[in-house]
């Protein structure tokens, strides 16, 4: 009914719009004038003078004054008379009668022939079709559009709704328990049906174990137990005497320049002290420094050269 409607609105407007181009034609063609053409205008005759009665006896030469048409801006001399003829006698000034120019009627002209404008038909829509599907809470339809840009919007569908998936949620000692539901189609969701939390449960009294590291006895501090439980508690026991100090003892012999003494060392520990001191050594006395008595060098004889048989033994003289 739609499309109808649409197409008789649409023939009838270029119908409207065809008449109207139509009567401005003819419109200015009427008022387009005509042209005329311009009267033509009669040449007036200058009548001819009668010559005097002396000289009626005398022919003369015809002489034929110059026909001037009105409105000519060039004047002819009048031609020179014949030797003997008697002078010419000059015609008398008369005004020409008044012609009316002939009334013309303008020729009967004929509009020329207009050929009616060409009607376009009317415009048939062709319209592709596109389908918008139904969502859980929006309709579907189908947008129908023409190549012109006509469009329009037809074929709704509703929309399909909700698909709910409920779900059970189970309440603990922290929060409370509901019901989910869920949609299957888009994945809206809401909760309801609460429930309480659960009441905290009671825990039984804290029973202690125990685990002990053993701190063992020094020369100077005691030993102990340390028990501690993985809650954090603690404590010490089992305690045991210090063990005291084990000494070596070494005399050190005085010298001349420190006393001797008695050093004890602890052969557990290390700790050490001195007592029983005694007194330095006194020094060395020294004896008196006596000169050298001074002594000559022996008188020595120069060396003789060795000569070859001196040192011979002379040989024994027998008796």
């Amino acid at each position: 009914m739609y499309k109808k409607k649409l197409i008789i609105l649409i023939v009838a407007s270029v119908l409207l719009l065809s008449m109207i181009g139509v009567a401005g034609f003819l419109e200015s063609a009427e008022e387009k004038p005509i042209p005329t053409e311009p009267a033509a205008v009669q040449p007036t005759d200058i009548p001819a003078t009668e010559p005097c009665e002396e000289t009626a006896g005398e022919t003369a030469a015809p002489t034929d004054a110059p026909v001037t048409e009105p409105g000519s801006s060039e004047e002819t001399a009048p031609a020179a008379p014949p030797a003997g003829s008697p002078p010419a006698t000059e015609p008398s000034a008369t005004e020409p009668e008044a012609t009316e120019p002939p009334v013309t009627e303008p020729p009967a002209t004929e509009p020329p022939a207009t050929e009616p404008p060409i009607t376009e038909l009317p415009h048939e829509h062709s319209y592709t079709s596109t389908v918008t599907k139904p969502t859980c809470t929006a309709k579907g339809y189908t947008t129908y559009k023409c190549a012109c840009g006509d469009t329009y919007k037809d074929d709704e569908v509703a929309a399909t709704g909700h698909s709910y998936k409920d779900e059970i949620v189970a309440p603990t000692t922290t929060s409370k328990g509901y019901t989910k539901h869920t949609c299957k189609t888009c994945g809206h969701s809401y909760k309801d049906t609460y429930t309480d939390k659960l009441p905290a449960p009671t825990e039984p009294p804290h029973e202690h174990s125990y685990t002990s590291t053993v701190t063992k006895p020094t020369c100077t501090a005691k030993g102990y137990t340390t028990y501690k439980c993985a809650c954090g508690d603690t404590y010490k026991g089992d305690e045991v005497a210090a063990l005291g100090h084990s000494y070596k003892d070494e005399v050190i012999a005085p010298t001349t320049t420190s006393k001797g003494y008695t050093k004890h060392t602890c052969k557990t520990c290390g700790h050490s002290y001195k007592d029983t001191y005694t007194d330095k050594l006194p020094e060395p006395t020294e004896p008196p420094a006596t000169e050298p008595p001074a002594t000559e060098p022996p008188a020595t004889e120069p060396s003789k050269p060795n000569i070859p048989g001196d040192n011979q033994t002379p040989p024994a003289i027998r008796g």
